[in-house]
């Protein structure tokens, strides 16, 4: 997925007061999937560790892989709702300048 304009972009951006606020929306979005990704990394933490295990403990393996996939499905949602968000906000000719933005990194056109 595309991470779309940074911040610097979006203000950039000849915005209304609404979209402002869409888009204002990404730091909740920001906060909520950095705990999410901690969730992931002591997932993985976990996962090495049964992978160094003498025996494999399938029925705990399992079980990790289902908390990883919980936790994706929670940040695919976050993501869909905070698209969801934007979306109406942004009127096209905004969403045009925010396509034709240079991302980071990225010299101007």
């Amino acid at each position: 997925m595309n991470a779309g304009p940074g911040l610097r972009d979006i203000e950039a951006l000849d915005l209304t007061r609404a979209a402002r606020q869409g888009h204002g929306d990404r730091r909740d979005l920001q906060r909520r999937n950095h705990a999410l990704i901690g969730s992931m990394r002591e997932i993985r933490w976990k996962g090495q560790d049964l992978a160094k295990a003498p025996q494999l403990d399938e029925a705990a393996a399992r079980k990790l892989y289902d908390e990883g996939a919980a936790v994706r499905k929670q940040m695919f949602e976050s993501r869909l709702e905070r698209a969801a968000k934007a979306e109406p906000s942004s009127p096209r000719r905004q969403r045009e300048q925010a396509a034709q933005a240079p991302r980071r990194g990225q010299a101007p056109a």
